[in-house]
């Protein structure tokens, strides 16, 4: 009887291992699922200043000023600007924080004829760039 009681259960160092090869696992799921939570981050954001990008260049064909007359020549305007003329909705950061539409800009620069690149420069509460 008492050979059969001995076999009933783990030994300390079957437990240790057990919870030994348990944090493992753990820690490399905790640190996978926080590259895959960043990268969405990145690629929310991206996807975001594109977005913006695009209507700002629409904005500014519908409003010819806006475009800078001379290479290298540079016009901002502001988020708050598109979202009060219609051109794109509230800007929310990933954590669904509304930006700054005062402070965040868009650069427009002409580098050749016809040719303009569009920067943003956004402020939202959890933005980092």
């Amino acid at each position: 009887m008492n050979k059969e009681m001995k076999k009933k259960g783990f030994t300390l160092i079957e437990l240790l291992a057990t919870i030994t090869i348990v944090g493992i696992m753990s820690t490399i799921a905790i640190v996978a699922v926080n590259k895959v939570l960043g990268l969405s981050r990145n690629n929310y954001y991206k996807t975001l200043e594109k977005n913006i990008a695009l209507a700002t260049k629409t904005y500014a064909q519908n409003n010819r000023s806006l475009f800078p007359r001379n290479i290298n020549g540079q016009k901002t305007i502001t988020l708050k600007e598109l979202v009060e003329n219609n051109y794109i909705k509230d800007v929310v950061d990933h954590a669904n924080q509304e930006c700054n539409l005062a402070q965040s800009t868009i650069t427009i620069t002409k580098t050749g004829n016809n040719k303009y690149t569009y920067q943003v420069n956004l402020k939202c509460p959890n933005y980092k760039k």
